[in-house]
């Protein structure tokens, strides 16, 4: 009988956390929340070395690293939201970026698929909320900032679809005093020690093109600053029957095809260049995708 009482106890508290009416909770000001969406986690506090990361996660000799990642102090605050069935993450990322967008967010980084790194290090390392852990190739990720008065809200979104087919969205939030700081990785910051903000597109294998979602996302991001410039690096699995140069050439073919389709839309022809890497950008040799790398560089 205490056995079964326990038990009980435990789904009761189960329960409680990854209801849809967590007492307290409430999405982020300005955020909206995606249309029948529930709030199955919720936490706010002061947090001491928040991890805020700006590049791939992956595990290096049995540690786990970023080459591009500062850690924060200040009040924090996270959503995580339960997508309605039928609706994917891709889906739940374009939403919260977009409202982010609107609040004025600048995106310093943000990756999809496997250019993330495994799900299981974001999931169990970074966010440390194991339900985060789902399909690599089906997360999106996006860390962003603003700065309101003298503080600086940094903005961190998580979307992911776990095996279950369960859909999980996290935006979490943590006010820093004073204003944008450096960009993290980087004492100098990214932009002024000549390295560039950059995010990848996955290439359609079948199309040879990226998606129109995501061209959307690169040609705002690109539009919403006319002086920087912009590179295009595009890159190719490993296939041991093609000669190097061949590579290079099907990589730079991928990154050109995103050049012609930018300039379309009235992108400065002078503003972009682009280069093959073959498969050197490659993190994976299973389950490799094409993919192009927009670099976009300050100019001074």
């Amino acid at each position: 009988m205490q056995r079964i009482l326990f038990s009980l106890c435990l789904l009761s508290l189960w329960g409680s956390a990854y209801s849809s009416s967590i007492p307290g909770s409430t999405d982020l000001p300005g955020i909206d929340r995606y249309p029948n969406a529930d709030i199955v986690r919720y936490g706010e506090g002061e947090k001491v070395n928040y991890p805020l990361v700006a590049s791939t996660i992956k595990k290096v000799n049995g540690v786990v690293r970023a080459d591009e990642e500062r850690r924060l102090d200040g009040a924090w605050r996270r959503v995580i939201y339960q997508m309605p069935d039928g609706h994917g993450s891709d889906a739940g990322f374009r939403y919260f970026s977009d409202r982010l967008d609107k609040l004025g967010v600048k995106t310093l980084y943000q990756c999809d698929g496997r250019h993330c790194g495994p799900s299981n290090l974001w999931a169990n390392k970074v966010f440390e909320e194991a339900n985060l852990y789902g399909l690599d190739k089906d997360q999106f990720y996006l860390l962003g900032a603003r700065t309101v008065e003298n503080q600086t809200e940094y903005y961190v979104l998580y979307t992911v679809r776990r095996g279950n087919k369960r859909v999980y969205a996290m935006v979490d939030q943590l006010v820093v005093e004073g204003a944008l700081p450096t960009v993290p990785g980087s004492e100098n910051g990214l932009k002024a020690s000549g390295m560039a903000q950059y995010w990848d597109a996955v290439v359609q294998p079948g199309a040879g093109t990226i998606v129109q979602q995501d061209f959307d996302k690169i040609l705002a991001q690109i539009q919403n600053d006319s002086t920087t410039q912009v590179v295009l690096a595009g890159s190719v699995p490993f296939v041991p029957e093609l000669k190097p140069d061949q590579q290079i050439e099907r990589s730079r073919q991928y990154a050109q095809a995103l050049k012609e389709r930018l300039i379309e839309e009235n992108v400065a022809e002078s503003r972009l260049s682009v280069i093959g890497t073959g498969p050197l950008l490659q993190e994976k040799v299973d389950d490799a995708m094409p993919f192009v790398r927009i670099m976009v560089i300050e100019s001074h």
